[in-house]
């Protein structure tokens, strides 16, 4: 009785921890990517694009004012790499897309 009692206590008790944990984390993610991409929607006063040696890879460079804010990177035209860049440079919001054009990865530098 005392076993089971114990072992309903110590789930109980990684459960609360967990989710007290991992709450605050993921306010920090969306509110950070939401700051992020609030930061990146704006017009590119200019766009450069460069090639790997045999035009399979070509990424865009999107600035405004001088400053890189957003990186496509796209494989055989299809778009493969997304990076959004806060000003001064102090975060990034990295996407990879898979060959069916879903997310493969989201995260934050």
């Amino acid at each position: 009785m005392i076993r089971q009692a114990l072992i309903i206590l110590t789930i109980l008790i990684t459960g609360l921890t967990l989710t007290c944990c991992s709450s605050p984390s993921n306010k920090w993610y969306e509110e950070t990517k939401a700051e992020i991409l609030r930061q990146s929607n704006i017009k590119a006063d200019s766009i450069i694009s460069t090639f790997n040696e045999d035009s399979t890879y070509r990424q865009e460079h999107y600035y405004f004012a001088g400053q890189e804010f957003l990186l496509k990177g796209y494989n055989n035209r299809i778009l493969r790499i997304e990076t959004y860049t806060t000003k001064g440079k102090n975060f990034e919001l990295r996407r990879e897309i898979c060959d069916h054009g879903e997310l493969g990865f989201e995260g934050i530098l």
